[in-house]
């Protein structure tokens, strides 16, 4: 016959057990779930850093462009005697 002890013995080697089969299972479906978002995000990161040089290359044209604008433009008002509003 079993005694309480013995149960409570049971008990815990089952629990343990158990702790033991959830962890590994949940491990593998956590992994098999990550890997695919890893190569994503690594593609994610790849494509914003092409990004940050695409916009930043523009922002310098358009700077380029800005300046040579503004040099125009001065050079219009000081040949038409207009006083710049800036």
């Amino acid at each position: 016959m079993m005694t309480k002890n013995d149960l409570s013995q049971i008990r815990g080697i089952v629990q343990e057990e158990t702790r033991k089969i959830v962890q590994e299972e949940t491990r593998k479906i956590v992994q098999e779930e990550i890997e695919p978002l890893k190569k994503d995000i690594s593609i994610i990161k790849r494509d914003v850093k092409k990004i940050k040089i695409d916009v930043k290359a523009h922002a310098s044209y358009f700077d380029k462009e800005q300046l040579e604008l503004k040099d125009r433009v001065k050079t219009t008002e000081r040949q038409l005697g207009i006083t710049p509003l800036f």
